[in-house]
């Protein structure tokens, strides 16, 4: 197993990435954790216009916007202290 060295948040408690976040709990997950001090990264399929966080347009359900999100997430998580995943995106099915 490898180890990666773990460094100090550069400010305020540390990053979290949100799904679902362009609405409802979502959006006011972001709001709540920015207000909080995190750095949030705001991931939702129509896109997230919250002032102060980093926002990634990307489908979810498509295995290639999994791929997408973790290339360009991983960047900004290897080797911080303390990182928070809210997973709020969800995909719905109505009944027949």
């Amino acid at each position: 197993m490898s180890q990666h060295p773990v460094s100090e948040p550069a400010s305020g408690p540390g990053i979290a990435v949100v799904t679902g976040a362009s609405s409802g709990i979502g959006r006011a997950t972001v709001e709540r954790l920015l207000r909080e001090g995190w750095r949030v990264h705001a991931v939702a399929r129509r896109g997230c216009d919250v002032s102060g966080a980093v926002a990634y347009t990307v489908d979810l359900a498509a295995p290639e916007g999994v791929r997408t999100l973790v290339d360009a997430l991983w960047p900004s998580l290897e080797g911080e202290a303390r990182v928070a995943l809210v997973h709020n995106a969800a995909t719905g099915r109505r009944p027949a």
